[in-house]
């Protein structure tokens, strides 16, 4: 079962971030993949979707200057 939320995180990922743009994919990756645990605490799990969000946001997009949009339709 983890391993297949794994895949899943990743997969959807993908597709979301094509359509949507790079937060919600990582968002929906954050929250799928975090069920694959044996412990799923909603609250420690909203935190580090903020935390790490907004690091990959910060270090793909301003820091590494890469073209991800990050919500689609916004600039």
């Amino acid at each position: 079962k983890a391993l297949a939320l794994i895949a899943l995180a990743f997969i959807l990922f993908g597709w979301i971030m094509d359509r949507y743009g790079m937060i919600p994919a990582l968002i929906v990756m954050f929250l799928v993949g975090s069920r694959a645990g044996h412990e799923f605490k909603l609250i420690e799990v909203v935190i580090l979707t903020v935390l790490m969000s907004t690091f990959a946001v910060a270090l793909f997009v301003y820091g590494l200057g890469l073209p991800y949009q990050l919500i689609q339709g916004w600039n």
